[in-house]
């Protein structure tokens, strides 16, 4: 192997041999190039009829046509790959010096491994080689590593890192918690020899103490990477140095979560999580369970009938609203029509109703117009105050001819196009145009007076108050008034008291 990487050069004309050389094989160490060797050439103890030798460093191909390598390179390859390992082609490639190190891979996989020099060394060596065999046993214990699942690195910065004391790499802090925990048993020695039971048995129970503290040190590592409570705790500085936090009310999971922090530490965070997940789940069953023993209880048994229900139930909600406000407010005429029309409006069921009721507020004229009417001088015992056009005996006189001609003039159209409007009077008409009465409404408070006026005249008792009547829904106290006051005028019942 040395000859084969030495470099010669003649004896005679002190020139590098590279190629074919010629040794004396009288002479030690002697050679000469061809050149000289052809010329007889003689210098010293060598003479030109010594025997000699043709030597050849290693230009020679062993595999002739794959590229050429020379028995020098091929030499070189291979203890390169013994020197450096196989794979490793840019250091092969510069110990040979020629060759680079895709080639060097090339000839090698082609020469020595798929080549015949390759099926004939390396399949019995494959057949001959024994693989290794797993003779430990599976540990389940608790402190078998398969049963510790990898935690998921902390995703921080450097600077955070840096701040924290936080060792990506190494996945562990610069400071532990309890750092001073080994100083427990730093001082302590055992000897077998002259310790006593009681010495020994003291030591052991400070090496149980420390083992506790790294328990528990181990434990709170595991909540803080399970948890992922230091990139929370750089989110919720970063949202604090960016944008005043905002007030908002916290829904169920997170109300159950807040009470449920203290057990977090005895369970996983998936674990915690099914956990806070399993009771968010059965208070929505809970809250469901009692919206649909409620709807059973009011009678409903199929789904499509729930939608109905609660738009009613809302309608309903918002009349009591309404009736709530009316009570807070002064009773004021002005403020009780536009109380009466807002609740007339959510009693509307289709945008077709809410454009049809537009009725106009009653103003102050109007109203005085109304009370001089209503109040005045009477009204003609001709004119027609029943139900579908019958004429009946009035005792209020004459009315105002004027007034009365203004009012059959500007009789509203949204009136007149609801139910119930063919059956009432010119009279109870304009009542109804100028108060904001429904006809519905109006004939059905008037069935009610009337019926109570004959209980009362069958009963012989005296004058009755208005809380004791039935009212229709949507009919504000103003409006019942209104209705009382023309009916008792029309004498068809008596005063309330």
């Amino acid at each position: 192997m040395a000859d084969t990487f030495a470099k010669y050069h003649c004896n005679y004309c002190e020139e590098d041999v590279n190629g074919l050389r010629v040794r004396c094989l009288e002479c030690e160490d002697f050679d000469l190039c061809l050149q000289c060797f052809s010329c007889g050439a003689e210098i010293g103890k060598h003479r030109r009829n010594h025997g000699y030798q043709f030597m050849d460093t290693g230009n020679f191909s062993i595999f002739p046509g794959q590229g050429h390598w020379t028995a020098r390179e091929e030499v070189r390859l291979l203890d390169a790959i013994e020197q450096y390992g196989y794979g490793n082609w840019e250091d092969i490639a510069r110990h040979i010096e020629s060759r680079t190190p895709e080639d060097a891979r090339n000839k090698y996989i082609s020469s020595y491994i798929e080549g015949n020099i390759g099926r004939v060394s390396w399949r019995p060596a494959m057949e001959r080689l024994q693989l290794p065999i797993e003779h430990t046993s599976n540990d389940t214990g608790p402190l078998s590593p398969t049963l510790a699942s990898s935690l998921p690195s902390q995703p921080l910065s450097a600077e955070e890192n840096t701040i924290l004391g936080y060792m990506p790499h190494r996945d562990d802090f610069e400071r532990e918690w309890d750092n001073d925990a080994e100083t427990t048993i730093a001082p302590l020695f055992i000897h077998p020899v002259d310790d006593e039971d009681i010495d020994m048995a003291l030591k052991l129970a400070q090496v149980d103490m420390y083992m506790r503290r790294l328990r528990e040190r181990s434990r709170r590592k595991r909540v803080v990477r399970d948890f992922q409570l230091v990139p929370q705790f750089f989110k919720k500085e970063k949202e604090k140095a960016q944008v005043p936090p905002k007030r908002k009310s916290k829904d169920d999971k997170e109300a159950i979560a807040e009470k449920l922090r203290a057990v977090s530490q005895f369970q996983t965070a998936s674990e915690h999580n099914n956990l806070v997940n399993s009771l968010v789940r059965e208070r929505e069953l809970r809250t469901r369970l009692r919206e649909l023993l409620r709807y059973r209880r009011n009678g409903i048994r199929h789904i499509e009938e729930c939608h109905e229900f609660e738009v009613a139930r809302s309608r309903r909600d918002k009349k009591k609203e309404n009736k709530k406000k009316s009570a807070s407010l002064p009773q004021t005429p002005t403020t009780q029509m536009d109380l009466s029309a807002k609740s007339k409006e959510n009693d509307a069921r289709s945008p077709k109703c809410l454009a049809e009721k537009k009725f106009t507020p009653l103003d102050t004229g109007g109203g005085r117009w109304l009370s001089g009417n209503l109040n005045g001088s009477g009204l003609n015992g001709s004119e027609h105050w029943g139900m579908g056009g019958a004429s009946t005996t009035g005792a209020m006189g004459q009315h105002q001819q004027g007034a009365g001609q203004a009012g059959a003039s500007d009789e509203p159209i949204a009136i007149s196009s609801l139910p119930g409007y063919h059956l009432l009077s010119q009279r109870e008409r304009k009542l109804c145009a100028s108060s904001n009465i429904k006809p519905s409404q109006y004939i059905a408070y008037k069935a009610v007076l009337l019926k109570d006026e004959g209980d009362k005249q069958q009963a012989g008792v005296g004058p009755s108050t208005r809380r004791g009547v039935c009212t229709p829904q949507g009919l504000d106290s103003h409006a019942q008034r209104m209705i009382t006051t023309f009916m008792t005028q029309a004498g068809w019942i008596s005063s309330f008291t």
